[in-house]
């Protein structure tokens, strides 16, 4: 079977830096098995309707798969419709944080023919064989589907207990020389556990991965990385776990392996404030980690406790100078208007971001993700704007949550002038600097380093890229 996977175009103003979209690599590599497969990632490949009905007419897909997340959803289902007016018997699968938060509202749809809850890759091989066999459906787990003009979701499907079952991503089906993200266009993503014991009441990751860490072994991680270096030349690797130090014995064992293998790759990683020391922060940078990021979120100990991060203030300001005195560049996540909060506890988290240390930074509004606690705090008590316009739900700019204290206007404002003093300040420009000038080195190109720099700032700036806007437009 032909299955072409969509990385859909993020068209709005939360529009971000263009990085790999890991999780579809992942999803490419399982299906590649038997199946043969075409990706085509809407945010940096430019693709008129003529275009588009051109890759359908030449490929000739059997199934479309997207990822889809919330404020995307939207444009899925316009380019889902493009698709079925143009061949009607192509089938439709959604897949991702949305249609596994929201199934029976996803099938709704009459363009979308079958959705992927939870965890995609054994679900959607599964999926496609049942489908070309003309078996039934209804022993296909983790899936929802439509039958007699009525919604049906099987059984859950059990997470993936051995992450080393997964092929590596397959990323040599993406256009890499166009990708701008964190990695200079030399670099690569991968993660090395999924799921998140924690209960912050904002975040959906638990939804598709589930609250238990499952890890790959460090041979695997290791493999990775040798085969990335060998195939790619990679010189940049950032690992997207949720929680990177959640387990600190195995990223002890993990730098020490990657010490002894001398793979000369630098790498970043996200956790938490207060799951790092001063000896592990030492041997993750005699490994290669040049930069880590923070999940700070608030700056009042009475939001933190609201949104059930389990931190302290305290643990943020150590965990920052923890790292610039080992040489790590710490960078930092805000969040904002929760549900309650002040807006004299909106300015404190404004004014801890600008004071800090973090280099890198990004301030985000609390968004409540359907499934959510957060968004069913906000459904319960009409706390929401545009509850079911799920294009607003970009987390950088749309103040999706009602405040009695400050305006939307006001709000974004004040995010936007703290942005402003934010790339004001010294330790800003030293470390971008001294990342241009290690990006220079590196790649012996000064253009790689300073995209990256120029795309970052207008990351946070929420510059939106005009990449496919005319075909969706047009579709």
């Amino acid at each position: 079977m032909r299955i072409l996977l969509i990385n859909p175009p993020y068209l709005f103003e939360f529009y971000q830096e263009t990085t790999i979209p890991v999780g579809l690599a992942y999803i490419a590599s399982y299906l590649r098995r038997n199946h043969e497969v075409r990706i085509i990632d809407l945010n940096v490949e430019k693709v008129t309707k003529e275009g588009f009905e051109n890759i359908l007419k030449n490929f000739k897909p059997d199934f479309v798969g997207f990822s889809v997340t919330t404020p995307i959803f939207s444009t899925c289902t316009k380019i889902a419709n493009l698709i079925k007016k143009i061949n009607k018997n192509i089938r439709i699968i959604f897949g991702g944080p949305h249609p596994t938060a929201l199934p029976e509202e996803t099938l709704l749809n009459s363009c979308i023919d079958y959705v992927v809850i939870g965890e995609g890759e054994k679900t959607i091989v599964e999926l496609v064989n049942v489908v070309e066999k003309g078996k039934t459906l209804k022993k296909v787990r983790g899936i929802g589907y439509k039958k007699d003009n009525k919604v049906v979701i099987t059984k859950h499907r059990p997470l993936i207990k051995d992450l080393d079952e997964l092929s590596f991503p397959s990323f040599n089906l993406f256009p890499l020389s166009k990708y701008t993200g964190s990695g200079f266009r030399n670099g690569f993503y991968s993660v090395t556990s999924r799921g998140c014991p924690y209960s912050c009441i904002h975040c959906a990751a638990h939804l598709t991965f589930g609250k238990k860490i499952r890890r790959r072994s460090i041979k695997n991680v290791i493999q990775e990385l040798k085969t990335l270096k060998k195939e790619y030349k990679i010189r940049w690797i950032k690992f997207y776990d949720d929680v990177f130090t959640i387990d600190k014995n195995y990223v002890i064992n993990l730098c020490k392996e990657m010490i002894k293998q001398n793979l000369g790759i630098s790498w970043w990683c996200n956790t938490r404030v207060d799951k790092v020391d001063e000896n592990l922060l030492e041997l993750m940078h005699k490994a290669g980690c040049e930069q880590i990021a923070y999940g700070i979120e608030s700056g009042t100990q009475r939001i933190l406790n609201y949104m059930k991060k389990g931190t302290y203030v305290e643990q943020a300001d150590r965990a920052i100078k923890m790292s610039r005195k080992i040489g790590i560049i710490p960078s930092g996540y805000f969040m904002v208007n929760f549900p309650t909060e002040t807006k004299e506890e909106i300015k404190a988290t404004l004014n801890m971001a600008q004071k800090i240390g973090v280099t890198y930074f990004r301030i985000s509004m609390a968004t409540p993700y359907p499934l959510t606690e957060l968004w069913e705090r906000c459904v319960k008590y009409n706390l929401m704007r545009d509850l079911d316009n799920y294009s607003k739900y970009g987390y950088l700019q749309n103040m999706l949550i009602t405040n009695k204290e400050i305006s939307k206007k006001e709000l974004k404002k004040m995010v936007k002038y703290t942005n402003l003093k934010m790339f004001l300040r010294p330790v800003w420009f030293i470390d971008s600097f001294k990342s241009l000038l290690k990006g220079l080195i590196k790649t012996k190109k000064i253009k790689l380093p300073l995209v990256n720099v120029i795309n970052y700032y207008k990351n946070i700036y929420h510059f939106s890229s005009d990449n496919t806007e005319v075909f969706i437009k047009r579709a």
